[in-house]
């Protein structure tokens, strides 16, 4: 979605860019109703569809993935022999492929149609085997049957969590198709001086009104908001690190925000394990 041009929680780079909202993932929130779900649900269905051929060639999305996938690789001992990996909210594969040589096998789950047939698509004219990597298209509910029941030793989602409806009850859903001993990894934007959508009128949002339609939580996500959607999937260990920044251009034509140039954006990986059996 975004492009921060450096990774490390300490370093900067003042030319960065992130391309205006193209991002990769889906929505929720207990506080609307089902159809409020499937609206959000077919609207980000259609925005992903439709932006899925080209997608990739949008300013900073490859670079964006890179350094996610860094920051997961330095979070998590994935190992190319062993490690099975759930990709939730996949897109078109950009942080799949750049986790592929590191793990036995990924699977990615998105809404998008357009997406998953872009992301098969790839991986095939890369020679990557279907039981080594593919995407299939479905809503996760954590019922039975689900995914033929497997379960994964890392869960990842990135730059997904805003354009969920209910992001907490996503983490429990997340946390069933862990083994045990499993990892959640998601990474997603941090909230401007410490401010999430509890307090949204305080702060102007990370990502433009505009995008309404498809990205309900606009403000970002705290360390509190994130611990707390972790620790009610019963999920351990619990981390949350600022692990880069980009800069976003300003919003054009938003009513309420006048361009005032580039403004900053910073990145986190929050982590969690699901108990091992004792």
């Amino acid at each position: 979605m975004a492009s921060p041009e450096h990774q490390g929680p300490d370093n900067t780079t003042p030319n960065s860019q992130l391309s205006e909202h193209a991002t990769g993932n889906r929505r929720s929130d207990h506080r609307h109703s089902i159809s409020g779900l499937d609206t959000l649900t077919q609207a980000n269905a259609a925005h992903f569809s439709e932006s899925a051929h080209f997608y990739e060639e949008l300013p900073g999305t490859l670079g964006l993935a890179r350094r996610v996938a860094g920051a997961m690789l330095s979070a998590y001992a994935f190992s190319d022999t062993s490690t099975r990996v759930l990709d939730f909210a996949c897109g078109i594969g950009l942080l799949a492929r750049e986790l592929a040589p590191h793990a036995r096998s990924i699977v990615g789950v998105d809404v998008s149609e357009g997406a998953v047939h872009v992301f098969n698509k790839r991986a095939r004219m890369q020679g990557i085997r279907e039981d080594e990597m593919r995407a299939v298209c479905t809503v996760l509910k954590g019922e039975d049957g689900e995914l033929g029941e497997h379960r994964f030793d890392v869960v990842v989602c990135s730059m997904a969590y805003h354009h969920l409806y209910t992001p907490e009850h996503t983490t429990r859903v997340l946390a069933r198709f862990l083994k045990p001993g499993g990892t959640l990894l998601v990474v997603d934007l941090m909230p401007r001086s410490g401010i999430d959508d509890s307090a949204a009128d305080a702060v102007r949002p990370v990502i433009a009104d505009r995008f309404a339609d498809v990205v309900p939580h606009r403000h970002g996500f705290s360390e509190e908001r994130m611990r707390t959607m972790f620790e009610d999937a019963d999920l351990k260990n619990f981390e949350y690190k600022r692990i880069f920044y980009g800069r976003i251009p300003m919003y054009k034509g938003s009513e309420n925000q006048p361009s005032d140039g580039d403004r900053r954006v910073d990145f986190f990986l929050a982590s969690g394990e699901k108990p091992s059996f004792s």
